[in-house]
C-alpha cells in the first residue's frame, strides 16, 4: 500500500502541528503502508521530529518544474491512495489526478470533484485539525485522537529536570513567544499576570517556556528577575510537549507551541490579534479560554485584567 499526502501550503510551526492528528491517524489505520508526505515548501520542519510518514518530499510547488517531477515520481511509483489537506488548489488537485490513484481523497470545492474521489464537505470555522480528519472517514471528527508527541526517554528526561529543579506541582506555563510582532504580548505583561496568579493562588508554580533563540535575545533579558529554574528553552519540539504536559494549564498568544495544548486537551487561555482566525487555530472545550484584541488591532489591545480573569476561570476548575 502506497500513500501520498499532500500538505498545505503553510511553512508555520502551528499549521504543521494541526496535521498531526490526521498523520497519526493515518499511520494507525494502515500499519504497514509507504507514507509519502509532500510539502509545497522547503526548509526545517516539525515533521523530521514526529515522524508518522515514510518520506518527506519538500519543495514541489516552488517551480512548475519541481511540480512536474513530483507529477512524474508518483505516476511512476504505483501510488494506490491520495490526501490532499488543501482545500482549494488546482495544481494540488492535479498532482492527485496524475498519480493515477483510485482512491484520492479531498475536500468537495468548486471543481474538486474532478480530482477526488471519494470527498467530504470542508466544515467553515472548525478548528483545522478536525477538518484534516474529516478526510479519514466515518464522520466529522468532533476532538483529536491522542497523538504519541514523545518517547519514553523524553518523558524520563524531562521529570528529571523537574526533579532536579525542585518545581512543585500544580504548574501554570507560560509560552511567551510567538510569530511576528502583531501576535507577540509584552513580556511584561505576562510578568504582571505571573505576579497576580501567585498572588490568588499560592500553590500554582509559574513556569516560562521559549525557544533557545528567544533565550538569548529581548524575552530572555526581560525574564532577569524571574528564577532561572523556572525558564525552560527546549531545542526539541517533542521535549517542549512533554514538558508542557505537566503543567496544569497553559497561557499564550496564537503561536505554534499552543497547539500542542489542543493536540493535550489541556486547560488553555490564548491571546489573538484582532486579525486572527481563532476558528481556525483554537479548539473550544472544557477548561479552555480565547481572547482576541480589537478587529485591526495587535494582541497588545488585550488587557492584563482580561488575561487574569480567564486564567482565574480555568485555574479554579484545573488546580486541586
Amino acid at each position: 500500500m502506497k500513500i501520498l499526502v499532500l500538505g498545505p501550503n503553510k511553512p508555520f510551526l502551528g499549521a504543521q502541528i494541526v496535521q498531526l492528528p490526521f498523520l497519526s491517524g493515518l499511520r494507525a489505520r494502515w500499519e504497514e503502508a509507504r507514507i509519502t508526505l509532500a510539502l509545497p515548501f522547503s526548509g526545517p520542519t516539525l515533521f523530521e521530529e514526529i515522524r508518522f510518514h515514510d518520506v518527506l518530499d519538500q519543495g514541489w510547488a516552488g517551480s512548475p518544474a519541481r511540480t512536474l517531477r513530483l507529477m512524474l515520481r508518483s505516476a511512476v511509483s504505483g501510488i494506490d491512495a491520495v490526501y490532499s489537506l488543501r482545500a482549494r488548489s488546482t495544481r494540488t488537485g492535479l498532482v492527485a489526478l496524475a498519480s493515477g490513484a483510485r482512491r484520492r481523497f479531498g475536500f468537495e470545492t468548486a471543481g474538486g470533484r474532478l480530482f477526488y474521489r471519494p470527498s467530504v464537505p470542508p466544515r467553515e470555522r472548525v478548528y483545522l485539525a478536525l477538518k484534516y480528519l474529516d478526510l479519514l472517514g466515518g464522520g466529522p471528527a468532533e476532538a483529536p485522537p491522542p497523538v504519541s508527541l514523545w518517547s519514553p526517554e523524553i518523558a524520563f528526561e524531562i521529570t528529571a529536570q523537574f526533579v532536579e529543579r525542585g518545581i512543585s506541582t500544580p504548574c501554570l506555563g507560560i509560552l511567551l513567544g510567538a510569530g511576528g510582532e502583531p501576535k507577540r504580548w509584552p513580556t511584561g505583561r505576562f510578568l504582571a499576570v505571573a505576579r497576580q496568579v501567585r498572588a490568588e493562588f499560592p500553590a500554582v508554580t509559574v513556569l516560562y517556556f521559549l525557544s533557545p533563540g528567544e533565550a538569548g535575545g529581548a524575552i530572555g533579558r526581560a525574564l532577569d528577575g524571574v528564577e532561572r529554574r523556572f525558564v525552560f528553552a527546549l531545542r526539541d519540539l517533542r521535549a517542549l510537549a512533554c514538558a508542557l504536559s505537566r503543567c496544569a494549564a497553559l497561557l499564550s498568544t496564537d503561536c505554534g507551541p499552543a497547539h500542542f495544548g489542543h493536540l493535550l486537551g489541556m486547560p488553555q487561555c490564548v491571546l489573538f490579534d484582532g486579525r486572527g482566525r481563532p476558528h481556525e487555530w483554537f479548539l473550544p472545550r472544557p477548561g479552555a479560554r480565547m481572547l482576541q484584541a480589537p478587529a485591526s488591532s495587535d494582541v497588545s489591545g488585550i488587557g492584563v485584567p482580561e488575561v487574569v480573569e480567564s486564567l482565574r476561570e480555568i485555574l479554579a476548575g484545573a488546580v486541586p
